[in-house]
């Protein structure tokens, strides 16, 4: 390091902390790389600027220089030896001058970056990299833009209900099936009368007035999930070849339950057909052994829609 003292060479007051000294290095590397060359002069001055930065990034050098510069001040002698402060002054002016109008002379800049002990030099020139990398990749982005895609998730249609088996594909061979003798009355909005023409009852039950028939030892538990009333039929097959028949007519408010006792062993399926808006839905074919005691629940929550003039 020359011998002149570092803080006036950066030109900060002295006892300065590292940001202080780190902060005035880059202002004066700032100025200096807008040249694209220096004369000697500018060459020498940035050299004291480089040595006196890195005195002052020293820990130990910059308290032992701190040090001197109190002893110094004590005795009231000041830290530079053989040049005075109109010296470096004048300089200062004669470099800072010679900044704006020597952009031609003798020698290309060649600042150190790669220093060992100077951190700051090698980050200006990384974050100058990345600035020009920056502009280079905006630019390219500008002349071929990328095109976009959509990203946006469709929502999945719902999957469609599956239609169920029926025990028999024709109404008219099921026996004691009684029907609407009207099949218009099946498009009302709303349905007071069962097949025979009773009004339907206000509690979940069997419909006395329509045929009752079948005794066996199991018991069917049927919910109604919906927001109707309903009105069903059990219907059964005893064997692949028997013809079937229907064994109980019901009626069940909205959300409500109804038990049906005694029913015999065979192939089943339960039809019902809401009496709001009417639709009518069944379950899924199933079966009671021969001789078996089963309680089996039914719960009315079939999906797919049938025209209810189709089974009632």
């Amino acid at each position: 390091m020359n011998r002149m003292n570092p803080y006036e060479t950066l030109g900060i007051p002295e006892f300065s902390n590292t940001d202080i000294v780190d902060a005035k290095f880059l202002e004066i590397l700032e100025q200096y790389e807008q040249l694209t060359k220096l004369n000697k002069k500018q060459m020498k001055f940035l050299e004291d600027v480089r040595d006196a930065h890195e005195t002052l990034t020293d820990e130990f050098k910059k308290t032992a220089i701190d040090s001197q510069l109190k002893v110094n001040s004590s005795n009231n002698h000041g830290y530079r030896t053989e040049i005075d402060s109109n010296q470096i002054a004048q300089e200062k002016d004669d470099i800072d001058d010679s900044i704006e109008r020597e952009f031609n002379t003798e020698k290309t800049i060649t600042l150190d970056r790669k220093s060992k002990k100077g951190f700051l030099p090698t980050f200006v020139f990384i974050v100058a990299a990345l600035i020009g990398g920056s502009i280079l990749y905006s630019k390219i982005n500008q002349t071929e833009p990328t095109p976009t895609t959509n990203t946006k998730q469709e929502t999945a249609p719902e999957p469609q209900p599956t239609q169920p088996l029926l025990i028999s594909n024709n109404i008219n061979h099921i026996k004691d099936n009684i029907l609407y003798p009207d099949a218009n009355y099946l498009n009302s909005d709303s349905l007071l009368y069962a097949p025979d023409g009773t009004v339907f009852p206000l509690n979940a039950t069997v419909l006395p007035s329509m045929p009752i028939t079948g005794d066996g030892q199991s018991t069917f538990l049927v919910q109604n999930t919906k927001d109707s009333a309903i009105f069903g039929k059990v219907i059964v097959k005893f064997s692949q070849e028997s013809t079937p028949i229907v064994l109980r007519y019901f009626y069940i408010p909205p959300k409500e339950t109804l038990y049906l006792f005694n029913m015999p062993s065979g192939n089943y399926q339960i039809q019902v057909m809401t009496l709001s808006k009417p639709q009518a839905f069944v379950s899924p074919l199933f079966n009671i052994p021969l001789g078996a005691n089963s309680t089996v629940t039914q719960i009315v929550d079939w999906k797919f829609p049938f025209q209810a003039s189709k089974l009632f």
